[in-house]
């Protein structure tokens, strides 16, 4: 009986604990084919569906715009260009990382 509460109040050693979790866990192929497909897809459908909107803005922009008007919306594009990349690349990374992981 002592022997019993002695092994209970023992932590258990971090590979083990990390094993049985790993274990635990563990996803299947179809799985992360799916998640990083769906995370992919994502960043892809952004990428594309972001600059072309970002393109008619900048033709809207150049059709229509005054001298003034043109250097500020450039600096608005630029700006919505560069998070619309980021926002693609990140969601594609997190693809490949879910993919890998």
């Amino acid at each position: 009986m002592s022997k019993d509460i002695q092994s209970l109040q023992k932590p258990p050693k971090l590979e083990d604990a990390l094993a049985a979790q790993r274990a635990e866990f563990d996803d299947c192929l179809p799985c992360r084919l799916m998640g990083s497909a769906a995370f992919v897809g994502l960043g892809a459908y952004s990428w594309i569906s972001g600059h072309s909107q970002l393109n008619s803005e900048e033709m809207r922009a150049r059709a229509a715009a005054t001298a003034a008007r043109k250097g500020g919306r450039s600096i608005n594009l630029a700006t919505r260009k560069l998070g619309v990349k980021g926002i693609s690349l990140a969601l594609v990374g997190m693809g490949l990382w879910r993919l890998v992981n």
